[in-house]
């Protein structure tokens, strides 16, 4: 992946640095980053609480992390787990995270959560002919089952030293602020 990345910069002309680390030791001096993304990391990471203590100390004190997980609670979930019971898949050794777990290990990593959507509501069947109908079942998911979401993801700020965690913000553009931590 990271030499076809290499290799699309390159044609973009597009000056940018790849690196392979471990997301528990990154190579980085502290407070290098105003953003850092974790994407569907921290269900493969052997310690997702290093991970995201690392996050933590690359981060500026202004700085925010937004951290995407495969929602332990979805359909897409279940079909993974099934399908990795009769062939081999890289999700046999995941461990999808809720909602409660992500705040849990976020805040124990020194970071304030601020808000939270979930995202892909559509049955874990994908047809172009679907394409359509699965923009209904995007808005009727949202309203009606939102911790029902393929994937969960949250934004979430450092904590400064001594500071309590701030209340979490609502993200008015989807509807899924939570004003909890779990």
């Amino acid at each position: 992946m990271v030499a076809a990345s290499r290799a699309q910069a390159r044609a973009a002309g597009i000056a940018a640095d790849f690196r392979v680390a471990d997301a528990g030791a990154l190579p980085f001096p502290s407070r290098s980053f105003q953003w850092v993304t974790a994407l569907l990391v921290l269900e493969f990471a052997r310690d997702p609480s290093t991970v995201l203590h690392e996050a933590v100390r690359v981060l500026t004190p202004d700085g925010r992390v937004v951290v995407a997980a495969l929602n332990r609670w979805s359909l897409w979930t279940l079909a993974r787990r099934l399908r990795g019971m009769f062939h081999p898949t890289i999700y046999r050794q995941a461990r999808f995270l809720s909602r409660a777990r992500l705040y849990r290990l976020l805040q124990a990593a020194g970071f304030s959560p601020q808000t939270w959507w979930g995202a892909v509501y559509y049955p874990p069947v994908y047809h172009p002919r679907l394409a359509t109908p699965y923009l209904g079942w995007e808005a009727w998911g949202r309203r009606w089952l939102p911790g029902a979401s393929a994937y969960l993801v949250i934004r979430a700020r450092p904590r400064q030293a001594g500071g309590r965690a701030a209340s979490v913000d609502t993200d008015s553009a989807s509807g899924h602020g939570e004003g909890e931590s779990g």
